[in-house]
């Protein structure tokens, strides 16, 4: 039964790549990330995090840097000197989860880049479905992008499944994230994850993955993309 559970769960996610409407042109990125964790107290810890899509073509590439404060309902307690970033693993225990933050990007290698400034809040529940653990967040963006002020909607459904192998631990997931602009275009886009937390040394995770991004727009650039978090906690 665990195992009919387990397929179903991860099944969801799954379905994203089935659903998503063909359309044209396309491009292939590379996705490099980088998550700093810092425990702060018991319940809350700072969350620091630059992000970079790059595929070499001019006014198509972007940067972005955010800052925020999670606060967890209910946090085990963390443990120095482990394998992996600790925080990560934290989360799987974890069944609400409140996010503040704010993120400035902008578009990079053109002569007319983009700015975004974007205050945010997240809001994630987890539950188990069978050895599956399932994740739900629910965002909300206050945006500024390009001086023009938007406000947006966004919800992320994760499932993710622990493998102990020996005495190492890795966590295979799939994610997808709908947003939704309130008042003009409605739901604009989607993005999809398919990868693996791999720990690799005291306090830092690997994470390779499968990812892409559907927008919902005339003038949109469908993308897919091979991307690579380095994720550090402490």
């Amino acid at each position: 039964m665990r195992r009919a559970h387990g397929a179903m769960a991860i099944g969801v996610t799954m379905l994203c790549a089935t659903t998503l409407p063909a359309q044209t042109p396309q491009q292939d990125q590379f996705w490099p990330e980088l998550d700093y964790f810092q425990a702060l107290t018991a319940q809350t810890r700072l969350f620091i995090n630059a992000q970079w899509s790059l595929n070499g073509l001019p006014g198509q590439q972007d940067e972005q840097y955010g800052i925020s404060l999670d606060v967890m309902l209910r946090r085990p307690k963390f443990l120095p000197h482990v394998l992996g970033a600790k925080a990560l693993e934290d989360d799987r225990g974890e069944t609400v989860q409140l996010r503040l933050g704010y993120k400035w990007a902008q578009t990079i290698q053109t002569d007319e880049p983009s700015t975004t400034n974007r205050l945010f809040t997240e809001l994630t529940t987890r539950a188990r479905i069978g050895s599956v653990l399932m994740a739900d967040r629910n965002g909300f963006d206050w945006r500024w992008v390009g001086g023009v002020y938007s406000t947006r909607y966004r919800n992320r459904v994760e499932a993710q499944r622990p493998v102990t192998i020996d005495a190492y631990q890795l966590t295979p997931y799939s994610n997808c994230e709908w947003a939704y602009v309130l008042g003009r275009s409605g739901w604009s886009s989607v993005k999809c994850e398919f990868g693996a937390q791999f720990p690799v040394l005291p306090h830092l995770t690997v994470i390779p993955y499968y990812g892409f991004l559907n927008v919902w727009q005339s003038s949109a650039i469908d993308t897919q993309a091979f991307g690579l978090t380095l994720a550090a906690s402490f």
